[in-house]
């Protein structure tokens, strides 16, 4: 099932594409989650974010902070699932992405 998205990073790494990079991965740890693999999505959306991080893109390291709070908030971890909405809201914030803050204040059930 994953041999096109292995295909596709071996593709990003040549050409040196870090934000499709990050973009990919935020999407296979997505999958993981949606097929209740929670410790390889997880695994997955981390490595999305000490990429995004080490590229400085602030635009894909918010939504990997949202999908983090958002597959948080579905298991149930709301500690964990907040701290990633904040993160999410405050990069919105600085972004002026006004449905980055919608989505980081809805999944941190604030007012």
């Amino acid at each position: 099932m994953f041999g096109y998205y292995n295909k596709s990073l071996e593709i990003l790494e040549e050409i040196g594409d870090q934000m499709g990079k990050v973009v990919l991965i935020r999407n296979i740890g997505k999958i993981y989650f949606e097929l209740g693999d929670d410790k390889k999505g997880t695994k997955y959306l981390i490595l999305a974010e000490k990429i995004g991080k080490k590229i400085g893109h602030k635009e894909v390291l918010r939504m990997v902070y949202t999908s983090l709070a958002e597959l948080l908030l579905i298991r149930n971890k709301m500690e964990d699932a907040s701290i990633y909405a904040e993160l999410s809201q405050k990069l919105a914030e600085e972004l002026k992405s006004r449905q980055g803050r919608s989505r980081g204040i809805a999944f941190m059930g604030k007012d």
